[in-house]
């Protein structure tokens, strides 16, 4: 037998952009599908990451791009 325990993808309630000096807010909001009122998907939040880090890259900016979820239940 295999069973398989669901839980319901959350909403994203808020997208926080920080430490952004070199790139206009708005250039990283046009390229990220992962906004406010959209499913939690680990798998757009990696793409989104990989296009913020080749916009920095194509800028001439050579740095890691990070994330960190924070859950409101915790």
């Amino acid at each position: 037998m295999i069973e398989f325990f669901l839980k319901e993808r959350p909403l994203i309630k808020k997208v926080i952009i920080s430490g952004r000096d070199e790139i206009e807010l708005l250039d990283i909001a046009k390229i990220i599908v992962s906004k406010k009122g959209t499913f939690f998907n680990p798998a757009f939040v990696k793409n989104d990451l990989d296009r913020i880090l080749k916009l920095y890259k194509e800028k001439g900016y050579y740095f890691t791009v990070s994330y960190r979820v924070c859950h409101p239940d915790l």
